[in-house]
């Protein structure tokens, strides 16, 4: 990565935040994008683009895929165009942002890089506007005075009383990326039987099926920590529930993003199509990274209790 010096609030890219253009809010971004050979030292490739940020990017199946802000008024108004059609069509519910003046609303350029060379297989203009297919939000009080009536826990214990539900939270969290993936490759695999080539559906070729069967295993691995991460939960063991919590978490969440790039990838341009959803629940996915503890805290509790849990006296 190209860095520039640019840190501080990220846009508003969650449902009911106030969304911003990258260049009215400061963010880590890079103006290039490359690849080196490791052993080598030698450049690979590289890739020009303005405002690309940092936390755009996601890696899976042999692709890169990383956001733009340089859309011009055609691009954005085709943007605008496939939210306003899904909005119409009952697919999207119109959240506050989207009520928002045009100035505030968030369009970029998604694109998708081949990992090898660099050379770009397909780009498009997308409303980011709010992350449509994860529930989360947030709120700011200016000056408030809370009675005592309205407080949800006593002075100084709020932190601690929205810990005592955050396995459930986690959980929840690895459930919606449980069922985004499973949406999307049951769509993928009714294409890939109803798509023929050479005379025969795409989904009896090798390449296709084993890659749709990857995604397959790893849902059915997701879903086996997530369940064992709810029956621990309703057996009303908090301090047990821990790390089952945060072991579904993290690989459904690290799953979620690979895992809808490959079942998009199957269908090919098709898998691209807004009715699809796939876009969006990439998005989304990248969301469900951050929310109720990030990536990196659910490695972090899981390395915390491995001498616990695998020592050869546990």
């Amino acid at each position: 990565l190209h860095w520039r010096s640019m840190i501080a609030n990220a846009p508003g890219w969650l449902p009911d935040h106030n969304p911003s253009p990258v260049d009215e809010k400061k963010i880590m971004t890079s103006e290039k994008v490359f690849a080196y050979n490791i052993i080598t030292g030698e450049k690979l490739w590289e890739h020009e683009g303005k405002d690309i940020p940092n936390n755009s990017f996601v890696i899976g199946e042999g692709r890169v895929y990383l956001l733009k802000n340089d859309l011009d008024a055609r691009e954005k108004a085709q943007a605008k165009a496939a939210t306003e059609a899904n909005i119409s069509a009952g697919v999207f519910k119109v959240e506050r942002e989207q009520r928002m003046d045009e100035k505030t609303k968030d369009y970029r350029r998604v694109v998708c890089l081949d990992i090898k060379t660099g050379h770009t297989l397909w780009s498009r203009p997308y409303d980011l506007t709010g992350s449509h297919a994860i529930g989360t939000g947030g709120f700011r009080l200016n000056n408030y005075f809370a009675p005592h009536s309205d407080l949800l826990a006593p002075p100084g214990e709020g932190f601690a009383a929205a810990l005592a539900t955050i396995n459930e939270a986690r959980t929840y969290v690895a459930t919606m990326c449980c069922a985004m993936v499973e949406a999307s490759l049951r769509e993928a695999v009714q294409y890939a039987g109803d798509r023929e080539t050479f005379g025969r559906p795409i989904i009896e070729h090798q390449g296709l099926s084993w890659q749709l069967a990857k995604v397959a295993n790893q849902l059915e691995a997701a879903r086996a920590l997530t369940e064992k991460a709810i029956t621990v939960i309703e057996n009303g063991d908090t301090n047990s529930a821990i790390l089952p919590a945060a072991h579904a978490k993290k690989f459904a969440t690290e799953l979620a993003e690979p895992a809808l790039a490959a079942c998009a990838q199957a269908m090919g341009a098709n898998g691209l199509r807004e009715e699809r959803l796939i876009g969006h629940r990439l998005t989304a996915a990248r969301v469900a990274n951050y929310v109720d503890g990030s990536t990196e805290i659910m490695t972090d509790r899981i390395a915390k209790s491995l001498s616990a849990t695998y020592s050869p006296s546990s």
